[in-house]
């Protein structure tokens, strides 16, 4: 394994601030919503290797989503301004799986330069596996 990311907690900064604001006119109970978020948030992880990429999401019921390297035909990097302060970015990977088709790895804690060696590593896992790209339209 390369590397295990996990999306970042910023992300429910709005539901803690929500939770707690109203605490004291639910007796508490607001704070249930922005601790499941944590403990989801906690439980979602990217798991980067050099030819697949594993998504596990779920407290409860734990969804695994994984997907060859090879089959990556888009990366793009999305970088709200929020996102930009506290250097986090969403990931939207488009994929020739029909299973998958795009995934999104949300709020991670990279930029520009894990989205080229990405890239690189899906245009290496191409040439070992002699993939092209080729695309039907209207037909």
């Amino acid at each position: 394994m390369l590397e295990t990311l996990r999306p970042s907690q910023w992300t429910n900064l709005g539901y803690i601030i929500f939770g707690i604001g109203l605490a004291p006119y639910t007796s508490g109970l607001s704070l249930i919503i922005p601790i499941w978020k944590i403990i989801e948030t906690y439980y979602t992880k990217y798991e980067f290797y050099n030819d697949r990429i594993i998504y596990r999401r779920g407290v409860f019921r734990v969804i695994t989503d994984e997907i060859l390297l090879y089959r990556v035909k888009a990366i793009n990097l999305d970088e709200p301004f929020l996102y930009r302060l506290v250097s986090i970015a969403n990931m939207n990977l488009i994929t020739s799986d029909k299973y998958v088709g795009s995934i999104t790895l949300k709020a991670i804690p990279v930029g520009i330069d894990f989205r080229n060696v990405l890239r690189e590593m899906v245009e290496h896992n191409r040439n070992i596996k002699g993939v092209k790209e080729f695309d039907l339209y209207n037909l």
